[in-house]
């Protein structure tokens, strides 16, 4: 059985099956770009609840999809006229692996974001972006899990396998590369049969978010809601009315205005100290800032604009207040300059500092 699937049978010329490969793939493709095209530009014209996050699942599907409809267009073409040049099919197949891998746990990422926005599971605040990457990927569950490296074997895996198993060599053979054309094949005809599921499955997910409202340009109340379960998911516990979070000689606690018309995210941060450190408070302010902003950054809701409003009470009195206001563009800019969170924060240019904490940075406020 095992010596079976290390050594199975194949055909003595490949021909014929490369040229027809060659014609049913860019059927194929044609199809999956005029799929995609349609999601893309009006699939989810008539969503009112997080538009980006299912477009970007489309983007990585659709990814995955035409890179493995790319390969089986490519790959008839050089067996057939470049047979003479093995290296080359071989470096073809590994260059297809690696992208193929990539673009499909980039699709299971995103499958795990919409799978943990709309669960209880948890993708804890301290994780950076490789580690998030790999919790939404796990958020998923055991089985999809299972299914994904399942997949990769299958398609990447096995093909090398038999290559090795006839010449105790990675370089992939004939029979080898044959096998590998007709499982992805296969894999991108499973594909295209659930797009369309795939799409009224995310459809009724958005349906059941809530009734629709009469004036979508001016309502949005339903990203708000998206983007509050966005940061519960990355437990970040100061956000629950209930609980605070240690800061300095103190504590902390985020209310966001979720209520709020208009279409920036805006957020209350009330900070209670007793360290009359002007210049520590100022510091960790801005670096607890910057690392909100960074997180909400890369929630994948139709916001843009994002506000945080400090009240921080010193011993009690009066409270002082640093007021941010940023948006997603601005993020990005500051983020390609590879500052530290206190000096990122200061980047920004919408901010407003009372008498307390006003040019503590140096600059004009």
């Amino acid at each position: 059985m095992i010596e079976n699937l290390l050594d199975p049978a194949s055909l003595n010329d490949y021909s014929n099956y490369y040229r027809t490969l060659l014609s049913i793939s860019g059927v194929l493709l044609g199809l999956a770009f005029a799929g995609l095209i349609y999601v893309i530009q009006d699939g989810f014209s008539s969503f009112e609840f997080s538009r980006n996050m299912f477009l970007e699942y489309y983007v990585k599907f659709g990814q995955n999809l035409l890179i493995s409809l790319g390969y089986l267009t490519i790959v008839p073409i050089a067996a057939l006229y470049l047979t003479m040049y093995p290296l080359l099919l071989s470096c073809l197949f590994y260059l297809f692996a690696f992208l193929f891998i990539k673009s499909l746990m980039d699709y299971y990422k995103q499958l795990g974001y919409l799978h943990t926005i709309f669960s209880e599971k948890l993708v804890p605040q301290r994780f950076g972006s490789i580690r998030s990457y790999f919790c939404y990927i796990r958020n998923l569950g055991f089985f999809s899990n299972i299914l994904l490296l399942s997949t990769i074997t299958i398609f990447v895996v096995y093909p090398v396998v038999i290559s090795y198993y006839s010449t105790s060599s990675l370089q992939i053979t004939s029979k080898g590369l044959f096998y590998s054309t007709l499982l992805i094949l296969l894999y991108s005809i499973y594909r295209i049969i659930n797009f369309l599921p795939n799409l009224f499955k995310y459809t009724q997910l958005e349906i059941q978010s809530g009734s629709k409202q009469p004036e979508k340009s001016e309502d949005f109340s339903k990203e708000k809601k998206a983007l509050k379960k966005y940061l519960e998911s990355h437990d970040l516990k100061e956000l629950n009315p209930l609980k605070t979070k240690d800061f300095l000689d103190g504590d902390l606690r985020l209310q966001f205005l979720d209520q709020r018309k208009g279409e920036e995210a805006w957020f209350n941060v009330h900070v209670s100290v007793a360290s009359p450190d002007v210049f520590e408070i100022h510091d960790s302010v801005c670096s607890y800032a910057y690392k909100i902003f960074s997180l909400l950054n890369k929630s994948q809701v139709d916001i843009n604009t994002f506000v945080l409003s400090f009240h921080i009470n010193i011993n009690g009195k009066k409270p002082h207040s640093m007021f941010f206001r940023t948006t997603r563009s601005e993020i990005d800019e500051i983020n390609s300059k590879y500052l530290e969170p206190v000096n990122s924060a200061l980047e920004i240019e919408n901010r407003l500092f009372d008498d307390l904490f006003k040019n503590l940075d140096g600059r004009e406020v």
